[in-house]
C-alpha cells in the first residue's frame, strides 16, 4: 500500500501461497514519528473535509418542512448567509481535540490486527491474492473501528449538538457536554453507541475491503494505459494516483451502502427515539425508504475527498515513518 518499496521485513512471500504482500506493515514504522506525523497531516486534511460533514448532519436530521434543507447548494448558501464562515465549523474544536486520541487508536489496531491476520489469510489457498487482501483489510478495518468507537462517539454527540445550532447562537463543547451528561447523566454521552457500530464498523470494513479490491483492478488500468517493459500491475499499486483513485472508489462504495445506518445513528444520539429499531421505525413512518437515503449526496461529497486525502496523507505519513534499519 505505499508507492516506496519497504524494507525487507515488510515484503513476506508464503512458500504455500502467492499472495505477496510488500506493504509498509507495523514492525517497519517508527512509531513515535508516525503518530507525530500523522496528528499534523490528518489535523489538516480535518479542516478541509468538516463543512461537508456539517452539511450531512444537518440534512439527516431535518425533517420535511419549512427548514429543511432540499439539497447540498441549498444547505451551503443558506449556512454561509445566516452564520457565515464559522457556521461551517461549528464542533470544530470539539472534534479535533477527541480526535488525537481516537486516530492513534485507530491506527494502531488497523495495522496490529492487518499484522497478524497476514499469515491466517496466506494459508487459504481457497482465496486468490486479491480475496485475501480483502479479508485482510476487512478484518483489520472492522476491529479499527470497534476499538476507536468508544472515544468518537461522545465526541460525535457533542459535535453534533454544535453542528445543529443555527443562527448567531454559538455553543461550546463544554456547555453542550454539561447539558447532555445533566439531562441524560454519563450514559447520555454513549447514546447510539450500539448504532454508531453498526454504522462505523462495517463502513470501516467495507472501506478497506474495497479497497483491497479496486487497487488492483486500477493498478492493471495504469498499467494499460501507461504501459512499461520494467514495471509491472503490481508495481502501480504503489503509485500516489492509483492510491488516491482506489480511495475515491472505495469511498463511493461505503457511503452509499451504510448511508441508511448512518441516517438512523444520526437521529438517535439527537434525538428522543430510545433505540435503533425505533428510530428507523419513525423515519419509515414519516419519510419512508427514501428516508434512509437522506444526506447520501453530502455524505458522498464528504467521503470521497475524504478518501482520496486520508489515504493519501495515510501513505504518506506511513512512508515517512519508516524506521532506519
Amino acid at each position: 500500500m505505499s508507492s516506496n518499496v519497504p524494507p525487507s521485513g515488510s515484503h513476506v512471500s508464503h512458500p504455500s501461497s502467492d499472495y505477496v504482500d510488500n506493504s509498509i506493515g507495523w514492525a517497519d514504522l517508527d512509531k513515535k514519528r508516525f503518530f507525530l506525523s500523522g496528528a499534523v497531516v490528518f489535523m489538516g486534511v480535518r479542516c478541509v473535509v468538516y463543512p461537508p460533514g456539517l452539511i450531512k448532519t444537518r440534512m439527516q436530521v431535518d425533517t420535511p418542512g419549512e427548514k429543511a434543507y432540499t439539497s447540498v447548494r441549498q444547505a451551503f448558501r443558506d449556512i454561509w448567509r445566516r452564520e457565515g464562515f464559522r457556521g461551517f465549523y461549528r464542533g470544530f474544536l470539539t472534534v479535533s481535540v477527541a480526535a488525537l486520541p481516537s486516530q492513534v487508536l485507530y491506527m494502531t489496531a488497523l495495522e496490529n490486527v492487518r499484522a497478524h491476520v497476514r499469515p491466517f489469510v496466506a494459508r487459504a489457498s481457497f482465496l486468490g491474492p486479491t480475496q485475501k487482501e480483502m479479508v485482510r483489510n476487512l478484518c483489520a478495518g472492522a476491529c479499527a473501528s470497534l476499538a476507536s468507537q468508544t472515544l468518537v462517539v461522545p465526541m460525535d454527540i457533542v459535535s453534533q449538538h454544535q453542528m445543529l445550532a443555527r443562527g448567531e447562537h454559538r455553543r461550546g463543547g463544554m456547555e453542550v457536554l454539561r447539558e447532555v451528561v445533566h439531562k441524560y447523566g454519563i450514559r447520555g454521552l454513549y447514546r447510539g453507541y450500539l448504532a454508531s457500530l453498526m454504522t462505523y464498523a462495517p463502513s470501516s470494513a467495507t472501506w478497506w475491503s474495497a479497497y483491497g479490491a479496486v487497487k488492483p483492478r486500477w493498478s492493471e488500468v495504469a498499467s494499460a494505459v501507461f504501459p512499461s517493459s520494467s514495471r509491472t500491475p503490481q508495481d502501480f499499486e504503489h503509485h500516489p494516483v492509483v492510491q488516491a483513485v482506489s480511495g475515491a472508489t472505495s469511498g463511493a462504495i461505503a457511503a452509499s451502502v451504510t448511508n441508511p445506518m448512518d441516517v438512523v445513528r444520526t437521529r438517535l444520539q439527537v434525538t428522543e427515539e430510545k433505540s435503533v429499531s425505533s428510530c428507523a421505525r419513525a423515519l419509515y413512518r414519516e419519510e419512508g425508504a427514501f428516508g434512509f437515503m437522506r444526506g447520501v449526496r453530502a455524505r458522498m461529497l464528504q467521503t470521497i475527498p475524504v478518501s482520496v486525502m486520508m489515504i493519501s496523507a495515510y501513505e504518506l505519513v506511513k512512508r515517512m515513518s519508516i524506521a532506519p534499519e
